[in-house]
């Protein structure tokens, strides 16, 4: 019997002192790490920034490739959130969602892990001709023992996902044809053309102008004309995921339009334009190079943004080969 209270009073002792000592250990954790990479900042911040890029370069994404993903809120920026489930223990069931973001400079990010909670955040510091990412977490370990000699562990436990996943997205961003987008001014002539404008929403918007491009051409058909160009779009709104667009095909001279086909013309001016390569989905990227430049060389926008479609979908499959020329007339 003595002997059962020595050993509980040892127990006792042990675990006193494992207390004892908890209270020393830091009760806030941070995880970093940074890489540089080489790419237009646009294109890297987006990479964040809007929540489904995430599946390009997340280290959690390749642990688990049928973990189910949920989406809501904001196409990006303030307001979108991302779900997960897996059955992976390594991986697990969460949420994030963006709470700042503040344009290619920082993005922080609520995430919950169903039994704890943390912020993440990222810092983009441009860097010779690239960007340096820097991607922290930060955890609050509270009062727990137990936790607090977890959070001791947390920068070896996370830290190589971090540097897989900012690897990854180097690897992926630096491949992107529109990793390297440049503006440069030069003249846009005028133009004839017939037209639709319609409104849209992220969801819609390809298969809309693909209709609605469709109808042109059969217009022009059935009227015997040909286009004298590639077809292009006027971006009158973009807000959000909203649009306010106007698909045109340009022809040689005026032609009257019919019910909702539209007669337009467009005089020529300076602009600034942007060379993007990829799929349509982040055509944005080429206007945010544009945009940018606009602003650093304190140019005046005259006139609503535009897209010119250089290539035939129909006939190049490789979407890294379709070129869309963004367009920003100015003065």
């Amino acid at each position: 019997m003595k002997a059962l209270k020595t050993i509980g009073l040892v127990v006792l002792i042990i675990i006193a002192l494992i207390i004892i000592i908890s209270l020393f250990l830091p009760r806030k954790v941070h995880v970093e790490r940074s890489l540089v990479i080489n790419a237009n900042q646009e294109v890297v911040f987006d990479q964040v920034n809007t929540l489904k890029n995430w599946e390009n370069w997340s280290p959690w994404h390749k642990i688990d490739t049928a973990m189910e993903v949920f989406y809501c809120g904001p196409f990006t920026g303030v307001g979108a959130v991302y779900n997960w489930r897996s059955k992976n223990p390594d991986v697990g069931n969460g949420s994030m969602n963006i709470v700042k973001s503040i344009l290619y400079d920082t993005v922080v990010l609520n995430l919950d892990f169903t039994h704890s909670t943390a912020i993440s955040t990222f810092y983009f510091v441009p860097e010779g001709d690239g960007v340096k990412v820097i991607w922290g977490i930060d955890a609050n370990m509270g009062r727990n023992p137990l936790k607090r000699y977890l959070g001791m562990f947390m920068d070896k436990w996370i830290a190589p996902d971090f540097e897989k996943g900012l690897q990854t997205m180097k690897q992926y961003v630096e491949k992107l044809p529109c990793a390297h987008m440049k503006a440069e001014v030069s003249a846009f002539a005028d133009a004839t053309y017939l037209s639709i404008r319609d409104t849209s929403c992220m969801a819609t918007i390809s298969s809309k102008m693909g209709a609605q491009f469709g109808e042109l051409m059969g217009f022009l058909q059935g009227k015997k004309l040909n286009p004298s160009g590639p077809p292009f779009s006027i971006y009158y709104a973009w807000e959000g995921d909203k649009f306010d667009i106007e698909n045109c095909i340009p022809l040689e001279k005026q032609v009257p339009g019919e019910g909702r086909i539209l007669s337009g013309s467009l005089k020529g001016s300076k602009a600034v334009k942007v060379n993007y390569y990829g799929k349509y989905d982040f055509t944005y990227w080429g206007h945010e190079v544009a945009e940018n430049y606009i602003k650093k060389n304190n140019l005046r926008i005259t006139g609503k943004p535009m897209e010119v479609y250089m290539t035939d979908p129909m006939s190049e499959k490789d979407t890294n080969k379709w070129l869309t020329v963004i367009v920003w007339p100015v003065e």
